[in-house]
């Protein structure tokens, strides 16, 4: 199962992409304000297991 979601706040972006079972990650965009096409990827990366876990360090880089 491959899936892909993305939350927008302002002009940051999280993308949170699961492949599989176990195996997801998330990359944050800045500078997202005409959508996800013009934004810019940043170094900041999160892996994990868990797509819960990707939302709570979306909610921490999107309140920065």
């Amino acid at each position: 199962m491959n899936s892909q979601q993305t939350i927008i706040e302002g002009n940051r972006a999280v993308i949170i992409n699961q492949q599989g079972e176990g195996n997801v990650w998330a990359n944050l965009y800045v500078n997202a304000r005409n959508g996800i096409q013009d934004a810019d990827i940043t170094m900041q990366r999160w892996t994990g297991k868990t797509v819960a876990g990707a939302r709570r360090w979306a909610a921490r880089m999107l309140a920065s």
